[in-house]
């Protein structure tokens, strides 16, 4: 009997005798079988947020499938994440169960929902912040506001917050606390049902950085290197600076442009911390060249306006030419000729003969979708759209 009720499938087990011949005993199993799902509907949500709570709770409730405790249990407390993801952090939700005579032991489920005010956030306090101001760091939480900030809307997602709290750390690492870190944070809940926000940080020590060295560069000296890097001794770690400088910057200022704008797509540098000695950093900056590729052939596709001849006669990336990124991924200026708005003048970069250094540059197609023969092989280089 009791492997029966641990199937969960019935809502009585009875075990009777129903005869006895000799000292043999024939027994009888009465079940009651749970009811079965046949269709379920909200009650006080607002039918455009229909949708996006069946995204939820479809894979829990099965039409037909029999109606557990378990199962209703797990499709209200996916009711009441969704409502608390969305801010309303009291919100409740009462599972109905109603007979359906349409069927026989079939039942609808009433999902009635009580989702409550969205939660305010009252205060945002910052404990341990001595070398950044609190309105500063109160700034680059965009999402999560307090009711003091003016012309914002004050409310505590969750999702959002722990988004924010990262962009915290993200601005130390800026002004030299590359090891900077949230100790803990505490919420808790006023009497008018506002919430209080106290994070402790701890800063550490604010690091310079010190000797920058080059290796298995052959193609640029150490001077040049450390003129695009633009980081001088003595000047604050700052990792953001770091990344850009070294892969991508608007202005095209970084060593990656100078490498894949002289032919080198291959091109990676991997910056090492080789040294901390008190405040100060030693970084050695591992570089690998590669091989120069050139531009083998430029495939046209999407066109499904313009003619070919046409794109090609405006193109500034051209068969032969040594591969360059900056003007591959630039979009050309005669676009807005050809009324496009949002050019996509390169998609993917495919190496066609590595060993040479050769590639080919293609972008994407609905009228001329390439085949099979053509599909991006292992080790393909991606460029940004």
């Amino acid at each position: 009997m009791k492997s029966l009720w641990n199937l969960k499938l019935f809502t009585n087990i009875q075990i009777l005798q129903e005869k006895t011949i000799g000292d043999i005993i024939f027994l009888e199993i009465r079940v009651e079988e749970r009811p079965r799902l046949t269709s379920h509907s909200f009650r006080n949500i607002r039918k455009s947020l229909h949708d996006d709570i069946n995204e939820k709770i479809n894979p829990i409730l099965v039409k037909g499938g029999i109606v557990t405790d378990n199962i209703k249990v797990t499709a209200q407390k996916a009711i009441e994440k969704y409502f608390i993801e969305k801010g309303y952090l009291d919100a409740t939700v009462q599972v109905i169960e109603e007979p359906d005579s349409s069927r026989i032991n079939a039942v609808r489920l009433v999902f009635d929902a009580n989702q409550g005010k969205r939660v305010r956030i009252q205060d945002i306090i910052f404990v341990g912040n001595e070398n950044a101001k609190t309105g500063k760091l109160r700034r680059l939480m965009k999402d999560t506001k307090s009711k003091r900030a003016l012309f914002s809307s004050s409310k505590y997602i969750r999702a959002d917050y722990r988004e924010d709290r990262k962009k915290l750390i993200a601005h130390y690492n800026t002004i030299g606390f590359r090891d900077a870190t949230v100790l803990r944070d505490s919420l808790w809940r006023e009497e008018d049902g506002d919430m209080v926000i106290q994070i402790d940080l701890s800063e550490g020590p604010r690091y310079y950085f010190r000797d920058i060295t080059w290796k298995g560069n052959s193609i640029y000296t150490e001077q040049v290197l450390s003129d695009v890097l633009g980081i001088k001794k003595a000047t604050y770690y700052n990792q953001e600076l770091l990344e850009k400088r070294l892969t991508f910057s608007e202005e095209g200022r970084d060593v990656s442009s100078l490498y894949m704008d002289n032919g080198y797509l291959f091109f990676n540098i991997d910056p090492i911390e080789i040294a901390i000695t008190g405040d100060s950093l030693d970084l050695e900056m591992r570089i690998f060249e590669g091989p120069q590729a050139t531009i083998d052939k430029v495939v046209i596709a999407g066109n499904d306006r313009t003619h070919e001849h046409v794109i090609r006669r405006e193109l500034r990336t051209l068969p032969g030419d040594k591969f360059s990124r900056s003007i591959s991924s630039a979009p050309s200026a005669s676009s807005s000729t050809w009324g496009i708005s949002t050019p996509r003048t390169l998609a993917s970069i495919r190496p066609s003969t590595p060993s040479a250094g050769r590639s080919t540059s293609n972008t994407p197609s609905r009228k001329s979708p390439p085949t099979s023969s053509n599909s991006p092989p292992v080790g393909e280089a991606w460029a940004a759209e």
